[in-house]
């Protein structure tokens, strides 16, 4: 297993600094590969003035290349985090930029493009519906992706990714094996279910991992932490990474935390429990 970062570890104005101060910042860590993360259609004020670690789809692939081979860094993934699930009479604008991903993922040599259900899936609305709705979006976006040859991760985010039986039923919708998962055991122990016990039930299909952990204490933790170092937290890291192993998989842990400090204890912890798997 190789171990990545997700660039939003050096704290700077809202929300954080700019994408290569991030990338500068997870080389010199020890970490070997990196996301495009939060990547937004068209101008942002935040990016163009270096105050946020977006990209856009419009940015020159070759510039990014470029800061990726300076930092000694490889493109892991690019997330799309729009909504699979247009509910509401809400417009089917995640399809189209999930499309934009996977273009933008072959331009920046990434094998692979995250996506999940999005904000919008109302607590009445039955899975039986919400599968019905996925599945032509869902074909539509594999289409696509089979021709670049570009492997989609579903995201557990959400009160139906989270439910592994609803995940694996999603999977189903489409028989393609560039269709998979991003577990993030964090995400699917807040919705309410066991991170371990999911894990067992989709690994099959895990091509990319974000390694986030709860922290212990919620009551006194400082103004803008959400996530504690890997390996520190409520989330059982070690089962994580044992279950990972035991199944073969050999892909990135992206880890997802708040700060430099807590990446690099993040990137410790991972690496000595990586040294003691046979």
């Amino acid at each position: 297993m190789k171990l990545g970062c997700s660039p939003g570890i050096v704290p700077g104005l809202v929300p954080r600094r700019n994408f290569e101060e991030q990338l500068a910042a997870i080389s010199e860590i020890g970490f070997e590969y990196v996301e495009a993360w939060n990547v937004v259609d068209g101008a942002c004020m935040m990016v163009e003035y270096g105050l946020c670690p977006s990209l856009s789809f419009d940015m020159n692939p070759i510039k990014i290349l470029k800061m990726l081979e300076k930092y000694h860094l490889k493109m892991a993934a690019v997330c799309a985090h729009a909504s699979l699930l247009p509910v509401q009479g809400l417009p089917v604008y995640g399809l189209q930029q999930i499309k934009r991903a996977i273009r933008f993922a072959s331009d920046l040599n990434a094998p692979m493009v995250i996506t999940a259900e999005g904000s919008f899936y109302p607590q009445g609305l039955p899975r039986s519906k919400a599968l019905e709705i996925l599945k032509p979006i869902l074909e539509e976006i594999m289409l696509m992706a089979d021709d670049f040859d570009m492997i989609i991760c579903i995201e557990p985010c959400g009160g139906l990714t989270s439910d592994p039986e609803a995940l694996n039923q999603i999977l189903d919708l489409y028989p393609s094996s560039n269709l998979g998962v991003n577990f993030d055991p964090a995400n699917v122990q807040l919705s309410g279910f066991d991170p371990v016990d999911a894990l067992k039930q989709v690994v099959h299909k895990v091509f990319y991992m974000h390694m986030k952990d709860l922290p212990k204490d919620t009551e006194n933790l400082p103004a803008g932490k959400l996530w504690a170092p890997v390996g520190s937290g409520k989330v059982n890291i070690d089962a994580i990474v044992d279950i990972l192993h035991k199944a073969g998989y050999d892909g990135v842990l992206t880890c997802e935390v708040d700060g430099v400090e807590d990446a690099r204890q993040s990137f410790e912890y991972l690496q000595n429990k990586l040294a003691t798997l046979n």
